[in-house]
């Protein structure tokens, strides 16, 4: 089904889109274990103080599942898993359900760890699934860009992409956290926040890793036609 899967991919049963199976599954994880733990839950499990100069084993898993927390509480999971729902409705029809689940655990942990280099330490202020999403639209945003190769260009792509463009903008000029709703006309929660740009930068490398990745699998199956 071309609006479920991209069919400019070869498929096969790893990077299949089953019916954004991948999506819904973080998503559910994520409401489960903060309804279950109760919000703050990864700061009760690992230690979240180690400086960046005294770095704790422990803190791996906090860089992994911190950015499963929440700290605002129930507006501040549903709105960051509804970006994260927007998002994924292009990302997961492009690399499918089971490879798109695991860049997302991916950018969960390295997108944490990039936010310990820019603060220099871990707090209470420091976790949330905010900067993995911000992660994510750079992904989506770099993807979008290369769909446009000739070898590769499709009208659904092109389509679905430019209309989350814009929605995605205006996610980024959201102000007043989860307490007040407002907006400006630039990206202002982008801007000022530097969980939000720190999160971009990792899927900024992410994205053109995964490009490279996919050029140099283009590339070889091309010499082996040959």
């Amino acid at each position: 089904m071309k609006f479920i899967d991209d069919k400019q991919k070869k498929l096969n049963w790893w990077n299949r889109n089953y019916f954004y199976a991948g999506t819904i599954l973080f998503i559910v994880l994520c409401i489960t274990l903060n309804a279950v733990l109760g919000f703050g839950w990864s700061l009760k499990l690992f230690d979240n103080t180690a400086s960046y100069d005294n770095f704790k084993i422990i803190n791996f898993f906090n860089g992994l599942f911190g950015s499963m927390d929440h700290s605002g509480g129930w507006q501040h999971i549903l709105l960051n898993m509804l970006c994260y729902a927007i998002v994924s409705f292009y990302l997961e029809r492009k690399y499918g359900s089971i490879n798109y689940f695991s860049l997302t655990i991916f950018i969960c942990f390295f997108s944490r760890m990039a936010n310990m280099l820019v603060l220099q330490h871990y707090n209470a202020f420091t976790y949330g699934f905010s900067s993995a999403n911000y992660a994510l639209y750079a992904i989506f945003l770099i993807d979008y860009l290369f769909s446009f190769r000739k070898s590769k260009r499709n009208k659904t792509n092109i389509i679905l992409g430019a209309v989350l463009i814009p929605i995605i903008y205006l996610v980024m000029c959201f102000n007043g956290g989860v307490d007040v709703f407002g907006f400006n006309w630039w990206p202002s929660d982008f801007i000022t926040n530097s969980w939000h740009w720190a999160g971009f930068g990792t899927g900024i490398l992410t994205a053109l890793l995964l490009q490279i990745t996919i050029l140099n699998i283009e590339y070889s199956s091309t010499k082996k036609k040959e």
